[in-house]
């Protein structure tokens, strides 16, 4: 079974907000991290942006550096995009 590029976005939405429900912060920067790709492989530049943004905040707040790195690729191609 396949799902489509909506349905996965709307997953990975869920999965973030379970992690916030939980409250492990390594979970919610994971769930977050995966649905910041999915925007990029879905190639919506804002919501890339968005999400990276906020993530960076997180990641650096918490110390997962290696995370804002990841994130602040994903910013940049989204800072790319627009300017393309």
């Amino acid at each position: 079974m396949s799902i489509g590029a909506d349905q996965s976005q709307q997953c990975c939405q869920e999965a973030v907000a379970l992690t916030r429900q939980v409250g492990h912060t390594p979970s919610v920067i994971y769930a977050e991290y995966f649905l910041t790709t999915l925007c990029r492989c879905r190639r919506d530049a804002a919501v890339t942006y968005t999400h990276a943004e906020a993530l960076m905040a997180l990641a650096h707040e918490q110390g997962f550096l290696v995370r804002f790195e990841e994130e602040r690729m994903l910013r940049g191609w989204a800072l790319a995009q627009e300017l393309a």
